[in-house]
């Protein structure tokens, strides 16, 4: 049976990790609806799984086969929510509005 690496070992093979090039293949990156039931009102909500890197770490011991990692990032938006749910703002915005990054 195989034997999963130490703590020891995962933190060394991290710590020698290097990125590698990657590209998305085959569609877009993953976007999904989930359907949420909050105080019995329906709320739609928008996931989409975006990677932001992939680093080999090394190979197994026991098989042989590369390891990587995947950096993502989990973007969610709110498409659709009951306004009973919504509560007051802690903060207000100032009378010229949200100026962003500009």
């Amino acid at each position: 049976m195989a034997t999963p690496p130490s703590p020891e070992q995962m933190a060394q093979m991290m710590a020698g990790a290097k990125p590698v090039d990657f590209e998305i293949v085959g569609g877009e990156e993953p976007v999904i609806r989930l359907k949420v039931s909050d105080e019995g009102k329906e709320v739609i909500l928008r996931l989409k799984v975006v990677v932001g890197s992939v680093s080999r770490v090394g190979n197994d011991h026991n098989t042989g086969l590369p390891i990587y990692t995947i950096n993502t990032q989990t973007v969610v938006g709110l498409l659709k929510s009951d306004p009973s749910l919504r509560t007051k703002p802690v903060f207000r915005a100032s009378s010229e509005g949200s100026k962003g990054f500009g």
